[in-house]
């Protein structure tokens, strides 16, 4: 039910303005000030400038992107053995060349819409204007991979993270994939993890954690 999910839980909880705090504006600090620091986002109110830095790994509340087709049924994936494995490289690439295709919609997978370009009709979920479907936030749900659109950039994510030298988790719960992820690769890696949380990590023989 499209319409009730959109009025009923999505516009009252996620369709407002929110301004950064203290700790957004430390964050943004760092990338000013060091130009080897990267940062990977679960936040998806948009409360930090954009920047070649910053990834929004979740997505952005106010824009959208059109309801997907079916995914390709293909369980196979490029590279298996890469050291961090967020999304399906090969369904993305799938959906990449699909997307050159006149007949698929541009905002499936490829680009953005805003809500000003929206169709709206009283008491429905909102459309998408070139095709008519109906729109999803550019928000990762629950049931989405983070190959589901390019917005959420994750083979970019996956370089960033293997590359790293130090991992510094701000204000998460754990309980996403992102995390579960980077954890692991701290793992293996044995690089040094900096938690500043309310949630405390252990440090183990295979985890070097310092919680803050």
């Amino acid at each position: 039910d499209p319409s009730r999910w959109y009025n009923e839980f999505w516009k009252p909880h996620f369709e407002g303005t929110y301004q950064p705090n203290c700790g957004h504006h430390a964050l943004q600090n760092l990338l000013s000030d060091f130009s080897n620091v990267r940062q990977i986002t679960q936040n998806i109110d948009g409360l930090q400038p954009e920047s070649p830095q910053i990834i929004e790994a979740h997505g952005r509340v106010g824009l959208y992107k059109c309801c997907p087709g079916s995914d390709s049924d293909t369980d196979s994936d490029d590279d298996n053995d890469r050291p961090i494995h967020l999304g399906h490289r090969r369904k993305s690439r799938i959906a990449r060349r699909k997307s050159k295709d006149l007949e698929t919609c541009p905002y499936q997978y490829l680009e953005s819409l805003s809500s000003d370009q929206l169709v709206v009709t009283e008491n429905q979920a909102p459309t998408c204007p070139v095709c008519g479907n109906y729109v999803m936030p550019q928000a990762l749900l629950f049931d989405e991979g983070y190959h589901a659109h390019s917005f959420y950039d994750f083979e970019r994510t996956e370089d960033w993270l293997a590359d790293a030298e130090v991992l510094v988790f701000v204000g998460t719960s754990f309980a996403v994939q992102l995390t579960v992820f980077a954890l692991q690769h701290a793992r293996e890696t044995n690089i040094p993890v900096y938690n500043f949380n309310l949630d405390v990590l252990e440090s183990t023989a295979r985890l070097n954690v310092s919680n803050v």
